[in-house]
C-alpha cells in the first residue's frame, strides 16, 4: 500500500515544494498521533471497539489546525474574498476532507470489515473525483496513478494486521470470504420468507445494494472518460490574430533586463540557454538593458559578449524594459524573443521547461510557474494581488476586440517568457506605448490613488508592474484555461500522456 501511494505521488504532475513539505509532514504527524493514541489505548487495557468515538476527535481536528497555522504563517497577505460562486467547491473540499479523515480510522482498523471499508472508500473516492472534475479545475490522472490507487484499495485487506478479537490475520479472514458468501445464500430464504409477509422486501433488499453499486460504477466511468479525454477545448472564443507578413532578420533574441547584478549572472544564464539543444543552433543575439545609472556600457558589453547594451531609466521594473524593447525594435524583432531578468527564477526548473517545451512554433510560453487563472472581470490570486480597476478586462478587450464577461484568464508569473514576433506584432504598437507611458509617467493613472487605493507604489517599483507581469499571457493571446489544467508544475516537469502544447500556445 505504501508503494502504491509513492507511485501515485511520483506520477503527480502538480507537485509543489509547499505541497510536498506540508503534505508529507501532515501524514507523518497524523501517523504519530495514531501511534500515540494506540499506545495509550493499549496501556489502559481497552479494546478499540469499546472506545468512545469522541476520543478520535483530536486526530480529526489536528490536520485542520495545522492547515490553518500554515495559512496564517505563509499566506498572511492573502486578500481573496469569499463569494457564493465559491461555495460549491469549498463545500466539496470540506466534505472530501471530512470523509477522508473519518475513513482513515476505518481503513486502519484491524477488523474483518476492512473489505467493506475498502469498498466504501472506493465509492466515495469515485464520487469525489467526479464532483471535483465537474465543479472545479480538472486535474488529470495517469493510468499508472489510477492503477496504483486501485491496487492500494484492493490490497487493504491483505495488510496482514492481526485481528484483536480473533488473533488471526486479516489475510486469514479474507480467505473465509467463500464461506461468508455461502452464509449469505443461507440467509436468503429468510428474505424470501419476508416477501410472503411484506411484499417487495426482496426487491428492496436488492435495490439497497444495486443502486449504490451502479452509482459508483457510473461515477468512475464518467470520471475516467473525462480524465483520458480532457474536455477542455482549445480557446475558440476568438480568432487568433498573427502578423504573418513580418519578416524577421534574427531567428532568436535573448532580451535581459538588468540592474546591478554581477556580469556572471548574465553570462551564466546565456550559457545555460545556448547549451540547450533547441536553443544553441539558433545562435541567438544577447540584448541587455541596464537600469543602473552608473553602469559602464562598454565594459558590460565586453564582460558579457552581448550584441547590444542599452541604458534605460530605473522605472517600471522588468515590464517597462520589455515594453521598451518591443516599441524600439518594432521593425527589428526576432522571430522569437526570450524576455528575461539577469537573475532568472528557478534556474534548474527553468532550463528543463525550455528544453521540454520550447519549439520553433512556440508563440507564447511562460517560463514561470503555471496553473493560476481568474475570472476576467474579477481577477485576483492567492498572493494578494487584486485587479480592482478592471485592467485585465480592458486589456482583454483591446487584445481580442471583444468583452470577456466571466471568461477565465490565465495569469503569467516571474517576468520570464518567450513570445513570437507574430504574436507581439498582432497588437497595435500604440497599446504597448500606452502601457509603457503608464509605468514611466509620474502623473499617469497607474500611479494615481484611484488605481492604487492605498497600495504601495513608486516609479521604480510600481504596483502596476505586478499587474503587467500577470498580463503577458493575455497580451500574447495565450490565455487558455487548458494550460492551467494540463501544464505541469516546474517541480514535476512533465505530464505522462501530455504534449508540448500543455504549457504554451503554438503558432500555425
Amino acid at each position: 500500500m505504501v508503494i502504491s501511494c509513492c507511485v501515485v505521488l511520483l506520477e503527480d504532475y502538480k507537485l509543489t515544494p509547499n505541497g510536498l513539505l506540508f503534505g508529507i509532514s501532515a501524514v507523518l504527524l497524523l501517523g504519530a498521533v495514531y501511534a500515540l493514541h494506540d499506545e495509550q489505548v493499549d496501556d489502559a487495557g481497552l479494546n478499540r471497539s469499546s472506545e468512545n468515538q469522541l476520543s478520535m476527535l483530536p486526530i480529526m481536528i489536528l490536520p485542520l489546525i495545522s492547515a490553518v497555522a500554515c495559512y496564517i504563517l505563509l499566506e498572511s497577505k492573502h486578500e481573496a474574498t469569499l463569494a457564493w460562486k465559491h461555495v460549491p467547491m469549498l463545500s466539496l473540499n470540506l466534505g472530501a476532507t471530512a470523509l477522508a479523515l473519518a475513513l482513515t480510522p476505518l481503513m486502519l482498523e484491524k477488523t474483518k470489515n476492512s473489505t467493506s471499508h475498502s469498498v466504501v472508500f472506493f465509492a466515495l473516492s469515485g464520487l469525489t473525483a467526479l464532483l471535483s472534475q465537474q465543479l472545479g479545475l480538472p486535474v488529470y490522472l495517469s493510468y499508472i496513478q489510477i492503477l496504483a490507487f486501485l491496487v492500494s484499495v484492493c490490497c487493504c485487506p491483505f495488510e496482514g494486521f492481526k485481528n484483536p478479537d480473533s488473533g488471526r490475520s486479516s489475510e486469514e479472514d479474507w480467505l473465509e470470504l467463500p464461506q461468508a458468501i455461502d452464509n449469505m445464500k443461507d440467509a436468503r430464504p429468510s428474505i424470501d420468507g419476508l416477501e410472503h409477509h411484506a411484499p417487495g422486501a426482496q426487491r428492496r433488499w436488492y435495490l439497497a445494494r444495486a443502486v449504490p453499486l451502479t452509482v459508483t460504477i457510473l461515477a468512475w466511468l464518467h470520471f475516467l472518460t473525462n480524465n483520458f479525454i480532457p474536455p477542455l477545448p482549445y480557446h475558440d472564443a476568438h480568432k487568433l490574430r498573427l502578423d504573418t507578413s513580418y519578416n524577421s532578420t534574427s531567428a532568436l533574441d535573448i532580451v535581459m533586463s538588468i540592474y546591478r547584478e554581477p556580469p556572471s549572472h548574465i553570462t551564466d544564464t546565456f550559457a545555460l540557454l545556448t547549451s540547450l539543444p533547441p536553443i544553441g543552433p539558433k545562435s541567438p543575439r544577447l540584448i541587455l538593458y541596464t537600469k543602473d545609472p552608473a553602469a559602464n556600457l562598454t565594459l558590460l558589453q565586453q564582460q558579457t559578449n552581448a550584441t547590444k547594451v542599452l541604458q534605460l531609466p530605473n522605472v517600471g521594473r522588468e515590464g517597462h524594459t520589455y515594453l521598451h524593447h518591443i516599441i524600439s525594435s518594432w521593425d527589428d524583432l526576432a522571430a522569437q524573443t526570450f524576455f528575461l531578468q539577469a537573475s532568472i527564477h528557478n534556474p534548474r526548473e527553468f532550463a528543463a521547461r525550455v528544453n521540454d517545451y520550447y519549439t520553433p512554433q512556440t508563440g507564447m510560453l511562460s517560463l514561470g510557474f503555471s496553473g493560476q487563472s481568474c475570472e476576467c472581470n474579477n481577477c485576483g490570486d492567492r498572493f494578494g494581488w487584486q485587479d480592482r480597476s478592471g485592467i485585465v478586462e480592458q486589456t482583454w478587450k483591446e487584445v481580442f476586440n471583444q468583452t470577456c464577461g466571466e471568461q477565465r484568464v490565465l495569469l503569467s508569473y516571474k517576468g520570464q517568457f518567450v513570445a513570437s514576433a507574430a504574436r507581439v506584432r498582432a497588437n497595435e504598437k500604440a497599446m504597448y506605448e500606452k502601457l509603457r507611458d503608464a509605468l514611466e509617467e509620474p502623473n499617469s493613472w497607474a500611479h494615481g490613488q484611484e488605481y492604487l487605493q492605498g497600495r504601495p507604489d513608486s516609479l521604480n517599483a510600481p504596483y502596476f508592474g505586478y499587474t503587467l507581469e500577470r498580463l503577458w499571457s493575455v497580451i500574447m493571446q495565450c490565455s487558455e484555461e487548458r494550460i492551467a489544467a494540463l501544464c505541469p508544475t516546474l517541480l514535476s516537469g512533465e505530464r505522462r500522456g501530455g504534449s508540448k502544447e500543455d504549457c504554451q500556445c503554438l503558432d500555425p
